[in-house]
């Protein structure tokens, strides 16, 4: 197999050094396992150094939703764990708000409660 190289060129702040499709060399395994592998070098910046992932997801949907999870996370200026944010990004995922407003501003605040009235007025 030709080896295709991704490389994320025009994304910026990116952790993801190098991208490419692979195979298996050893007959032995190839018997096994005949379809591509891709492999994802990425940064750690924690801990300084290279981590290389090899995985058989050859699709861009989990690498992109991961960068943009990622993105909104570092852009809100709320400090949301990870897991929180997927869950909550999937919660609302179909509720009509300003996500930018909501990723900084999640909860509401107690004074605001307050002021609401519970019941709405008819007349």
């Amino acid at each position: 197999m030709e080896e295709q190289l991704f490389r994320p060129r025009d994304v910026k702040n990116t952790s993801i050094e190098y991208d490419s499709l692979a195979e298996l060399s050893n007959a032995n395994t190839r018997e096994k396992y005949d379809k591509p592998l891709r492999l994802i070098q990425v940064w750690d910046e924690e801990k300084m150094q290279y981590l290389e992932l090899l995985t058989n997801n050859t699709s861009w949907t989990a690498p992109i939703r991961t960068l943009l999870l990622k993105l909104l996370q570092k852009e809100a200026k709320y400090t949301w764990h990870l897991c929180n944010l997927v869950a909550f990004v999937r919660i609302n995922l179909f509720v009509k708000i300003d996500l930018k407003t909501w990723l900084d501003k999640p909860f509401l605040d107690p004074a605001d409660i307050k002021n609401r009235s519970i019941q709405i007025a008819l007349f």
